[in-house]
């Protein structure tokens, strides 16, 4: 919390929710091609956290459930 009160002209910002939203899409778009395989449902967690919708898994897919 202290980060985010210190930098919070800087976090409070469209490019820091841009980002926040970018990292996770591009993550989870590795873990489709085999990385990162112990984050994929964290990763899950924290995009519908950001964005309240749930990301399509496939009954193949490599993100845990």
């Amino acid at each position: 919390m202290r980060v985010q009160s210190e930098f919070a002209d800087v976090l409070d910002t469209s490019a820091r929710r841009i980002g926040e939203l970018v990292t996770p899409a591009e993550m989870l778009q590795a873990v489709a091609r085999g990385h990162y395989p112990l984050l994929s449902s964290l990763l899950a967690a924290r995009a519908t956290e950001l964005t309240e919708i749930q990301p399509p898994t496939p009954v193949s897919s490599e993100i845990a459930t």
